[in-house]
């Protein structure tokens, strides 16, 4: 009976060592990579150039805003493009690098003293 149970218990662990990591066992996919500042604008209006009139006007406020450099803004103004029930995958992974990378300027600019970026890093804290 002894023999059993080993090889049982052998035959699971190479069972859990070689087939979970095939089959999706792995770790979960991370957020999707910033996209660079320079590259948003264009990006995000590329994205959303097949969308609602409305639509693109809220991408062109929020690439108007970043190539001002007022991050508080961009963030504002991509909240609506954030929850569009008819965006496309591209469009939600745009939207969602875009994010990312206006929280990391709206960091870097509450680090250099920027009250508007702290404003809003903390509202999002408090409320999110």
């Amino acid at each position: 009976m002894k023999l059993s149970f080993r090889y049982t218990l052998l035959l699971s662990l190479l069972l859990a060592l070689g087939v979970l990591p095939g089959c999706g066992g792995g770790s979960p996919p991370g957020p999707p990579p910033p996209l660079a500042v320079a590259d948003l604008p264009t990006e995000l209006q590329k994205a959303f150039v097949k969308a609602k009139p409305e639509t693109q006007e809220a991408a062109r406020v929020v690439a108007a805003a970043v190539q001002a450099k007022d991050y508080p803004a961009a963030y504002r103004a991509l909240q609506p493009l954030l929850t569009l029930p008819e965006a496309t995958k591209q469009q939600r992974t745009i939207t969602a690098r875009s994010l990312i990378t206006i929280n990391q300027q709206l960091q870097e600019a509450q680090a250099k003293g920027d009250a508007n970026a702290a404003a809003i890093i903390q509202y999002n804290r408090k409320y999110k």
